[in-house]
C-alpha cells in the first residue's frame, strides 16, 4: 500500500524526500524549539502531519537561528550602549567614539607601494539636498568611502 505523501514529505518546504534526506524533527535535540520559535510552528507527535524535514530546511533553520543569536547580541550591545547614553552621556560618546575609531583603524589594507591604505567614512557638515544614493552606480560608490594613503610607522 502506498504511504500518503503528507506523512513523508519535509514539514516545511512540503519536498517528498526523494532527492533530499529527510530527518525526524523529534530525533535532533532542540530543533523542534527552533522551528517553533523561527517559523511558528508547533510539531507535535500527535498530530496528522509529518514530524520530518529535508536537509536543506533543516540548514537553514539552523543558519536562522544563528542570525537570530547575532541580533539578540547586538539588539543587548545597542541596548547597553543607549543605557550608558542615557545615564552619563559625556563619558559614554567618547567611549563609544574611541570603540568606533578602533574598529575603523582594524580595517586596514596592504597596498605594494610600501603604504598602507585605509577606508575612512566621507563625513560632511550638512546632509546633501539630493537624490538618495543609488550604491550600485559609481558615481554614488565613490560617496560612501573615501580612500586615503598613510605612510606605515616604524
Amino acid at each position: 500500500m502506498m504511504e500518503k505523501l503528507y506523512k513523508t514529505c519535509c514539514r516545511l518546504c512540503l519536498h517528498d524526500g526523494s532527492t533530499h534526506q529527510l530527518l525526524d524533527i523529534l530525533s535532533v535535540k532542540g530543533l523542534k524549539e527552533n522551528i517553533s520559535n523561527i517559523f511558528n510552528i508547533e510539531i507535535d507527535t500527535r498530530d496528522c502531519c509529518t514530524t520530518n524535514v529535508c536537509l536543506n530546511c533543516f540548514n537553514e533553520t539552523l543558519s536562522m537561528e544563528k542570525q537570530f543569536q547575532l541580533y539578540e547580541e547586538q539588539k543587548r550591545i545597542i541596548l547597553a550602549n543607549q543605557l550608558r547614553l542615557q545615564e552619563n552621556p559625556s563619558e559614554a560618546t567618547s567611549e563609544l567614539a574611541s570603540s568606533a575609531l578602533a574598529s575603523s583603524v582594524a580595517c586596514i589594507e596592504g597596498d605594494a607601494g610600501g603604504k598602507k591604505s585605509v577606508n575612512v567614512p566621507e563625513r560632511s557638515r550638512k546632509a546633501p539636498k539630493v537624490a538618495p544614493y543609488n550604491l550600485n552606480s559609481k558615481k554614488d560608490q565613490s560617496m560612501k568611502t573615501q580612500r586615503i594613503s598613510i605612510d606605515p610607522v616604524d
